[in-house]
Order: C-alpha cells, then sequence, then structure tokens
C-alpha cells in the first residue's frame, strides 16, 4: 500500500511530525461488507470492518489478516477486564474473539 499524495503528509505547525494517512484499495475483494467502526490495539494496530470480516491493518498501513466472520461486519469494539476482547457486530449476530494485544479504550 502506498500514501494517497493528497494526504501523504498531514502537517499541522504545532506537531513535531508529519502524519501519514493511507488509503487501502479493497476492490479486489468479492467479500461483501465496507470500511467501518475502526479500533486500535496498543501496539498501533487498527481493526476495522471491511470486505470479508474484519481487517487489520499495521501502523504502516500494510493489511496483516483479516478475522473472517460469516455475516457482513458492521462494528467492533474493545471489551472485558483485560480489554483483549474483540466485539463484532455483525448483521445479525455479536461474534467476540480474544486477541493478544489488548485494545486502546477512549
Amino acid at each position: 500500500m502506498k500514501p494517497r499524495d493528497e494526504f501523504a503528509n498531514v502537517r499541522r505547525r504545532r506537531q513535531r511530525h508529519a502524519r501519514r494517512c493511507w488509503a487501502l484499495d479493497a476492490s479486489h475483494e468479492s467479500a461483501p461488507g465496507v470500511p467501518d467502526g475502526i479500533r486500535v490495539d496498543k501496539k498501533g494496530n487498527l481493526y476495522g470492518a471491511g470486505p470479508g470480516g474484519v481487517w487489520i491493518i499495521s501502523p504502516e498501513g500494510k493489511h496483516l489478516g483479516t478475522i473472517k466472520v460469516p455475516e457482513t461486519v458492521s462494528n467492533v469494539a474493545w471489551g472485558d477486564k483485560d480489554g483483549k476482547r474483540l466485539y463484532i457486530t455483525a448483521s445479525t449476530s455479536v461474534y467476540r474473539i480474544k486477541l493478544r494485544v489488548p485494545g486502546v479504550n477512549p
């Protein structure tokens, strides 16, 4: 994945470093689903609804993998005391999966 030119280096005068905005092309995916419901874990990875389930994206913008879900995913949220459970809302069900890295709760 490459940063989109118009979003590559969004600089703000009060920040010491540039931030990057990545565009992930999922047009090659045939599974149903669209990006939505993004959450972050303590390593900076993004978890969000996407084609075929929950997409996991590294801080560098690389698609690390997809948590496959048998329905179209609409949202995700961290839960449980240790913050290592990812709750996934889908078309007609709620799923949960235990992960190794805890999520960041607002």
